[in-house]
């Protein structure tokens, strides 16, 4: 009796197992290894087999053809929902051949929708893809289990082959492979627009794989787009734009900016930028104008008649007033003289003495608290002028003024000096100060003063100023006589 080739196949028809069978008549299994490219059969022997197509009864195929010499008999079994669909007849023994690996049934393709086996005796191919379950824990008897053990070691390593073949010898009567159980319900869509990913999973129960069965094919997880109505967009300001030029090239003007409510634009009833799309600003870039002293009055008319009096005359800061941030006018705004100066007629030998008229008063002698002003009247010639010939009072009492001692920067601020600590003090600041002194304030600097630290008390800190102010007291500071510095951090200015 000649070799019988078995091969199977599940999902792949091009996979092909192949198994000695030996006659169920002979006494000794002789079992070949099956390494060849072909199988070639005797050119004196023509091999008959089952030849239908598409039949689902094998007993009632009666048909039978002839095979060439490389051919063998085959059977390929295939489940439909009808039920099965079998096809038989020659195949050429090539096809017959699991190159590369241990020759065998295999066992999803045994148990699969789809199944093809190979043998090479007269009319063979009737009964193949019929086999026991490894679960029936029977071993083929048509198969050597022993002996094939002994030439490939069919017990280890190829485990579906040998659960199918020899279940019972190498003790897998239990082996499975694993099996997906149902898929999970998918997960809940919560969201109202937009897109979501919905999950749902499974698990490898149904049944698990047992001791060296494999697991289940693919993957646990699955997704699935959820998808809504796009979701409304609401709006966002874009980057504001630079500033504007100045609207006057001299005095306060105005500068302005813009944005876009394009970061991102609103759609689909978003909701438009909440603000204004346009900021505005004040701006100085110079002064306009310094002040100018008009021309001066007329002479008042003299306080006295004889004997020396005194006449006044005036001007004012109006040729031209000082635009905003510009300079006042330096020097007084009153002048005065002697008049009058003949001498009085005599009453007897005694002179007769009486009080001018008050001058105006002079101007404050310092910027500075404790400042004063001073007013005059004159004796006439003669004797018995009673009372004082000047007046003072104070001025200035409400404003501050600046002092360099040794570079570092001194201010006093109700009578009292103190010093300025250089937190966010900048260019602008010492401009400031340096207009405080009357000097130019073109090449203003913020120095370090080389002297030792001071004991006065810090009056300001954190001045910030834009540079067009008439005193650091303009500036945004802390309250007077708060601060966050000590004496090391007194500031110095350079004008």
């Amino acid at each position: 009796m000649s070799p019988v080739y078995v091969i199977n196949e599940l999902h792949n028809p091009g996979t092909i197992h192949v198994y000695n069978q030996l006659d169920k008549m002979r006494t000794h299994l002789q079992v070949i290894y099956i390494g060849l490219a072909a199988l070639t059969l005797s050119a004196t022997y023509a091999l008959q087999c089952f030849s239908c197509h598409g039949v689902n009864d094998t007993s009632a195929c009666i048909a039978k053809v002839e095979c060439a010499a490389s051919q063998a008999c085959y059977h390929r079994k295939q489940n439909v929902p009808s039920g099965e669909n079998v096809d038989m007849g020659c195949l050429d023994s090539a096809f017959c051949t699991n190159i590369g690996g241990i020759i065998g049934r295999s066992v999803p393709q045994s148990r699969g929708s789809v199944c093809t086996e190979c043998c090479s005796t007269d009319y063979c191919n009737d009964q193949l893809c019929y086999h026991s379950q490894p679960s029936d824990c029977v071993d083929d008897e048509t198969v050597d289990c022993a002996r094939l053990s002994s030439l490939f070691n069919i017990c280890t390593g190829d485990y579906e082959h040998a659960a199918l073949v020899c279940p019972r010898f190498c003790s897998l009567c239990n082996y499975k492979n694993g099996h997906w159980a149902e898929w999970s319900p998918w997960s809940s869509c919560s969201i109202t627009c937009g897109n979501a990913t919905l999950t749902r999973t499974r698990t490898c129960t149904n049944p698990p794989p047992s001791s060296h069965g494999k697991p289940c094919p693919g993957a646990s997880l699955d997704f699935m787009s959820c998808v809504r109505s796009p979701c409304p967009v609401d709006g966002g300001w874009g980057s504001w734009t630079q500033w504007s030029s100045c609207t006057t090239t001299c005095g306060i003007g105005l500068q302005n900016r813009d944005r876009a409510c394009d970061n991102p634009p609103p759609k689909l009833f978003g909701d438009h930028c909440f603000g204004s799309s346009v900021d505005f600003r004040t701006c100085l870039t110079r002064a306009c104008s310094d002040g100018g002293w008009s021309t001066w009055s007329l002479w008042s008319s003299c306080s006295a008649t004889c004997g020396g009096g005194l006449h006044i005359r005036s001007r004012e800061c109006s040729n031209p007033a000082p635009s905003p941030y510009g300079q006042p006018c330096h020097g007084p705004n009153v002048d005065s003289g002697l008049c009058s100066t003949q001498q009085c007629p005599q009453d007897g030998n005694v002179n007769i003495g009486y009080w001018s008229t008050w001058t105006a008063w002079s101007t404050c002698s310092s910027t500075c608290p404790g400042g004063e002003r001073t007013r005059q009247r004159y004796c006439s010639n003669g004797v018995g002028c009673v009372g004082n010939d000047q007046q003072s009072m104070s001025c200035n009492n409400g404003n501050a003024c600046v002092r360099l001692t040794s570079g570092r920067l001194e201010i006093n601020i109700y009578g009292e000096w103190g010093t300025v600590c250089d937190d966010n003090f900048d260019t602008n600041a010492a401009q400031v100060a340096c207009r405080m002194l009357g000097q130019s304030t073109s090449n203003a600097l913020v120095i370090q003063p080389p002297a030792g630290l001071s004991v006065m008390p810090i009056l300001l800190d954190d001045v910030i100023c834009n540079g067009r102010e008439s005193s650091l007291l303009q500036c945004t500071h802390l309250p007077i006589g708060h601060n966050n510095c000590g004496h090391g951090e007194d500031v110095g200015v350079s004008c």
